[in-house]
């Protein structure tokens, strides 16, 4: 079975917070997990341990794709320089930068 994304994480754990805040019993919780999400019977209770922590929804995160580009080699290793230097992840490092290029163009689109 394939590792949750950050972006299910958070939805399942929302499930679980919003049917605990309706008072449904935690087992029925688990149940429900197991069949909306397909998940097991542990972790299932996973969720809602989560969930009985928090004090409102998780915000959910965009999903994120593996995008495969040609860059220069010096500006990769310039990257990588900067991103430890900052303790970031240089894939965190380059979706920040095109944030922040693409609104400076006008989010991407054509300026007539």
């Amino acid at each position: 079975m394939k590792r949750a994304s950050k972006s299910e994480l958070a939805q399942r754990i929302n499930y679980a917070f919003s049917l605990l805040e309706q008072q449904v019993a935690p087992q029925q919780i688990i149940q429900n997990l197991q069949e909306k999400f397909g998940v097991s019977e542990i972790q299932a209770y996973r969720y809602v341990q989560q969930a009985k922590k928090n004090t409102s929804l998780l915000p959910v995160p965009e999903s994120t794709k593996i995008y495969t580009t040609k860059l220069a080699y010096g500006l990769i290793q310039r990257v990588k320089v900067f991103s430890k230097s900052i303790g970031v992840p240089t894939n965190q490092v380059i979706s920040q930068a095109l944030e922040d290029y693409l609104k400076k163009q006008g989010n991407g689109q054509k300026k007539e």
